[in-house]
């Protein structure tokens, strides 16, 4: 996808992309160098790496609005195939959650 900053709506992705990547990198961060905190141990921050990268990806879709192939709709494609994979990936870390 090509990116572009020339809407409200691409801004926004713009701001919800950085948001996205500081919660991503601040729930790592915070399993890695201390996991003994509630938040670690609790299966909403053990999963949280899992969860947070929709935003970033929501992001990407909003800020990109056209690809080198022509391909219809491919903001709402790319999100919604972003959507299965976090849920996906957001499952599999729960049932680790749970196995451990």
């Amino acid at each position: 996808m090509r990116f572009s900053l020339n809407t409200k709506l691409q801004l926004t992705g713009l701001a919800l992309y950085m948001v996205g990547l500081v919660l991503y990198f601040l729930s790592w961060l915070l399993q890695r160098y201390f996991p003994e905190l509630d938040w670690s141990k609790s299966v909403f921050g053990f999963i949280a790496p899992a969860y947070t990268t929709l935003i970033w990806f929501v992001g990407i879709g909003f800020v990109g609005n056209k690809t080198f192939v022509k391909i219809p709709y491919i903001s709402l494609l790319y999100i919604l195939i972003s959507v299965c994979l976090v849920v996906v990936h957001t499952l599999r870390a729960y049932k680790v959650y749970h196995k451990i």
